[in-house]
């Protein structure tokens, strides 16, 4: 997912891979179970791992006591991984990662928001890019873009949910949905174009990598638009 602050591209790009079907929405939580995810910190070729000290794993939502924390470890490769078994089940939980350099300032991070299933195994990929600088003055809050499933057969559909917020609690949000796939004449069609919440049909063809995107205005005039990926293949 990437974030655009006023088409100044900021970065905090997340995709998302499921290992196990999660259904998206409102989820009960489920007393004393826990969830296992593994989430894996990958990066963009641009960016250099070098300079990275460590990489802190933060998992929030509606219902948790208190936030849980890990520290991802540094694989063979360029990603960092951790496992946890300490999440409550429960909608919407939030997982942000922060890489830090060794005094401390921040220099990448990812964010991604994913329900979490009781007795269920749920992979999450977060690429770590540059943090957005700070949104300018009426400018509309993307919370976070729900998107499930992220690997779709073709002309099947995908649901999608935008979460965001006025500079005001006046202002009224207006919502562009649209769609790009790569080497393809054909983007699929939105069942609701314009709305928070919507479903994509993707096109009848495969392979493809497509570009779904959001673009969230508020009443000044301002706007965000954000950008998540979806794989069409059976």
């Amino acid at each position: 997912m990437r974030w655009r602050w006023n088409d100044r591209v900021g970065l905090a790009s997340v995709s998302l891979a499921l290992a196990a079907a999660c259904v998206p929405g409102e989820v009960e939580p489920v007393p004393g179970q826990t969830q296992r995810v593994v989430l894996d910190g990958s990066r963009l070729a641009a960016l250099s791992t070098a300079s990275i000290d460590r990489v802190d794993l933060t998992i929030s939502g509606p219902g948790m006591a208190a936030p849980v924390s890990a520290e991802l470890g540094r694989t063979t490769g360029s990603a960092w991984t951790a496992s946890v078994t300490s999440i409550p089940a429960g909608p919407a939980r939030i997982f942000e990662a922060l890489a830090f350099d060794a005094s401390g300032t921040l220099l990448y991070q990812g964010q991604t928001v994913s329900d979490v299933l009781a007795g269920s195994t749920l992979q999450l990929v977060v690429i770590l890019q540059d943090p957005p600088p700070p949104p300018a003055p009426g400018v509309p809050l993307v919370s976070s873009v729900e998107v499930s499933p992220g690997l779709v057969a073709p002309s099947s559909p995908v649901d999608l949910r935008v979460v965001a917020a006025g500079s005001s609690p006046s202002d009224l949000l207006s919502f562009a949905w649209g769609a790009t796939c790569q080497n393809s004449t054909e983007q699929g069609t939105f069942l609701d174009g314009g709305g928070a919440s919507t479903r994509w049909i993707a096109p009848d063809v495969q392979p493809l990598n497509c570009t779904l995107s959001v673009r969230v205005g508020g009443q000044q005039g301002s706007s965000v638009t954000v950008y998540v990926g979806v794989q069409v293949s059976s």
